[in-house]
């Protein structure tokens, strides 16, 4: 290889290494971009977060992303960030979908942050019969979540997927293929890793798992729903959606 070649792929490397260790901020933004004049005020929530937790300063290099704008590379201002240079463009996600019971305040925040981190696109809260009334309640309110706001920021992905409003059972919808992580390991049920050829939607109960009424429910409301395995073990409700996720993820790159 010609050594000036070879400088200028070095140098190619090393500043698309430094690129991805700046920090990534969420701005949603519905005009065009344009480098050097499009700007973002920053929120005192944003503001405290790039001044006081990450201690950057006025003329700091951080990213800034959004599914409808891609990636760009941005100059910190203190009230705002300045677009500077697209380092990606925007791109679909794979639709990955995630029916899922509400649990406990700090497991479902656990919950949804890892999902958004495997690459589920929706996040879709159903209502079982062993589904607490506490468990609905402390679910945020639908719509943008601090966990998957922060989910996004770190797996380097360009959407933020909403949190959907909580349905029943009998209101389980998607156009997608559904798996229904429901089934023990007894040889009878497919595994999750078998079945899998798309973009899909999966769906895992709660602790205690589904009933045969649930079942029944959601069979009802999607017809071809496919109960699936996850395997030998038993796992807690948070556990078997990422496992899930992992699983339906992985099959389709």
């Amino acid at each position: 290889m010609h050594l000036t070649t070879a400088i200028l792929l070095q140098t190619v490397v090393a500043w698309q290494d430094k690129a991805t260790k700046l920090p990534r901020l969420w701005l949603p933004t519905a005009t065009p971009v344009i480098a050097g004049e499009t700007s973002w005020t920053l929120d005192a929530s944003q503001k405290r977060k790039l001044g006081k937790v990450l201690r950057l300063r006025r003329g700091d290099a951080l990213r800034v992303f959004d599914s409808g704008m891609g990636e760009w590379l941005a100059s910190y201002e203190e009230d705002c960030v300045v677009a500077q240079e697209q380092t990606r463009e925007a791109t679909s996600p794979i639709p990955l979908e995630l029916f899922f019971a509400p649990i406990k305040k700090k497991r479902a925040s656990l919950l949804i942050e890892k999902a958004v981190e495997l690459g589920a696109t929706r996040l879709r809260p159903v209502k079982t019969q062993r589904t607490e009334r506490a468990s609905i309640q402390a679910l945020p309110a639908p719509g943008v979540t601090t966990a998957a706001v922060a989910a996004a920021e770190q797996s380097e992905r360009l959407d933020v997927p909403l949190l959907e409003a909580v349905v029943a059972t009998d209101a389980v919808k998607t156009d997608l293929p559904l798996y229904v992580c429901a089934a023990r390991a007894d040889g009878r049920a497919p595994h999750l890793l078998d079945v899998v050829t798309g973009p899909c939607a999966v769906l895992v109960g709660p602790e205690g798992g589904l009933t045969d009424a649930d079942l029944a429910a959601i069979s009802a409301a999607k017809p071809g729903a496919v109960a699936v395995t996850l395997g030998p073990a038993v796992l807690r409700a948070e556990t078997a959606a990422c496992v899930a996720l992992a699983f339906a993820g992985g099959a389709l790159r």
